[in-house]
């Protein structure tokens, strides 16, 4: 039976054929670092975790696995370490905000059936696979627990600075920003001279995606 320590005097079993989230704790991520084994794979971002591997490479071992007839492989993953938009695509209503979320869970539960156990403070929230594929939202479920437990955990979340990324309004101001330096470059670039038909094309796109994202109101308040 394989232990890790979450934090002191927490530490909880390491299931076979499962994916596990735990917290980006300096202890967990040690614990971690010493089980993790080919069969047992340390999912991270490698700035922060030493020698861990990225969701993309996990899934690609997954892949490879299952086109052998095997079993894909177990995994620790900290999730909260992943908080850009290409890793966090699912946007999900939690309370008076909106944030975005990983599908890694997701796709090892429903295209892998491996189970999937999460930390949620005291204990792991166990979703199984056949559950998961059932209800996508009870691994979303398990996952808003975990980074509430997370926040919980003061100083010691190594990831907490990571969060605002994920924040559908962060997203929303950062595109803004993104979509008025590009007009502002395209009419730039034409100091003493009219624009060519393709270039004004392009900042009328530009502008009609600024109103958008203008007009999307923030969800209100339960």
């Amino acid at each position: 039976m394989t232990m890790i320590t979450i934090q002191p005097r927490q530490s909880l079993v390491i299931q076979d054929a499962s994916l596990h989230v735990l917290p980006s704790t300096q202890i967990a991520i040690q614990a971690a670092q010493q089980i993790a084994s080919d069969e047992l794979l340390l999912i991270a971002d490698d700035k922060l975790v030493l020698d861990a591997i990225s969701p993309s490479q996990y899934l690609a071992l997954c892949g490879e696995r299952e086109s052998r007839g095997d079993i894909a492989p177990s995994g620790m993953i900290f999730t909260d370490q992943f908080a850009q938009p290409h890793l966090t695509p699912i946007l999900v209503q939690r309370g008076d905000h909106r944030e975005f979320m990983s599908a890694i869970e997701l796709l090892a539960c429903g295209r892998y059936c491996l189970d999937l156990y999460v930390w949620v403070g005291p204990e792991w929230r166990h979703v199984p696979a056949v559950n998961a594929n059932k209800d996508q939202r009870t691994v979303l479920r398990a996952l808003a627990d975990y980074f509430d437990a997370s926040a919980s955990l003061g100083d010691a979340w190594l990831a907490r600075k990571r969060q605002w990324q994920r924040m559908e309004k962060a997203r929303k101001d950062a595109a803004l920003s993104r979509l008025r330096h590009y007009a502002s470059f395209l009419m730039q670039s034409h100091p003493c001279s009219p624009m060519e038909a393709e270039d004004m094309a392009v900042l009328r796109e530009l502008t009609a995606r600024r109103h958008v994202l203008s007009s999307i109101k923030e969800p209100a308040t339960c």
